[in-house]
């Protein structure tokens, strides 16, 4: 699944400031809480995990196309990532397949504030390059 391609993978997180961002049920999500959403095992474990389930599409190997899909999503109070939006992405087809394999991924440890599980939003960016 790997030996096609190379994953390279980049954790990123938005403004570097405790501030919550309204959606339209007047829920409160957070960009940064003073602890973070943490995938089960830490970094390292979500890069060996996604290299284990993150397959590249065969057509847009077939088609030459690569580069760096951006998702954004939500890891809830009890650590479930919901609401996944692409952010940038060089195609739909790469879109797709990044988000198919995220939505499986396994429930994470919430990030807090003030003591207590919140929504945080988390960016997640992910590259198909073909070798």
């Amino acid at each position: 699944m790997v030996n096609a391609w190379l994953l390279s993978l980049c954790l990123g997180h938005l403004p570097q400031a405790t501030m919550p961002i309204d959606t339209p049920k007047t829920e409160t999500n957070f960009y940064v809480v003073e602890q973070m959403p943490e995938f089960p095992g830490g970094s390292e474990n979500m890069m060996r995990w996604l290299q284990k389930n993150l397959e590249y599409p065969s057509i847009a190997r077939e088609n030459n196309i690569e580069g760096k899909v951006i998702v954004q999503f939500i890891v809830d109070e009890n650590g479930h990532c919901i609401n996944f939006k692409v952010v940038k992405s060089p195609d739909p087809i790469l879109s797709e397949a990044a988000v198919k394999t995220l939505t499986r991924m396994p429930k994470w440890k919430p990030g807090l504030q003030n003591g207590k599980p919140v929504k945080v939003a988390f960016t997640l960016p992910v590259s198909y390059k073909l070798q």
